[in-house]
């Protein structure tokens, strides 16, 4: 810090690369139960999620949230190919999971912005597509919670208000039951749980928005 002899004071703060050999010993998970930071001359390792006896810790060397391709691009750079549960379960079955997300996005879509023309018809496709899906045991229930979800949308936009709770909390149940089974990373979890919850409070259910709020708080701590 400061001035060295014969050069003019560096307003800023030094940088430079430190070794952390015990940390740097953890393997990488796209469903990591450990989370990583410096905190002055200190490198920490704090639980991210209940951690079983025995069970390996694990960092995310890259963000969580990314898609798979962009996760498998970045940590190639790395000279490793992941085979986390969340990568493998992703890969299971990604042909049909891209095909029915693009679907599903675009059904999702047409009821926001209520261009749904057979609002009824859509409805019945969207339970198919939830069928299909359950009918594919994904490892990762990511996408049997947006089904759920959107099909919350349309029973809204069909009048059938205790059937959008029942599928709101199907939702929620499955990305709960991911966190538990360590299948998606505590900020996916919690963000798509916020989504819900959004959703909740504007359907006039706050009673049930506090409460999962509180869920998703706790997962976040």
């Amino acid at each position: 810090r400061g001035a060295i002899a014969g050069t003019l004071p560096c307003p800023a703060p030094p940088t430079g690369t430190a070794l952390f050999n015990n940390c740097n010993v953890l393997n990488h998970s796209c469903v990591a139960n450990c989370r990583r930071f410096i905190i002055g001359d200190f490198a920490v390792i704090s639980a991210a999620k209940p951690i079983r006896a025995g069970e390996e810790l694990t960092v995310a060397y890259k963000g969580l949230t990314s898609y798979l391709n962009t996760r498998k691009s970045d940590l190639s750079a790395k000279g490793f190919t992941c085979t986390c549960g969340r990568c493998l379960a992703e890969r299971d079955a990604a042909e049909t999971y891209d095909k029915l997300a693009t679907r599903l996005t675009d059904l999702r879509n047409r009821v926001l912005e209520k261009r749904a023309s057979k609002p009824r018809q859509t409805y019945e496709e969207i339970c198919q597509i939830l069928t299909d899906v359950e009918a594919m045991k994904p490892r990762s229930g990511e996408l049997v919670a947006r089904v759920y979800s959107t099909k919350r949308d349309f029973e809204v936009v069909l009048h059938m208000p205790e059937k959008a709770l029942l599928s709101a909390e199907a939702s929620l149940e499955v990305l709960r039951k991911d966190y538990l089974g360590h299948d998606l990373p505590a900020p996916m979890t919690v963000w798509r749980i916020l989504e819900v919850v959004q959703e909740l409070k504007e359907g006039g259910e706050h009673e049930k928005a506090r409460e999962w709020r509180s869920v998703a708080l706790d997962m976040a701590t």
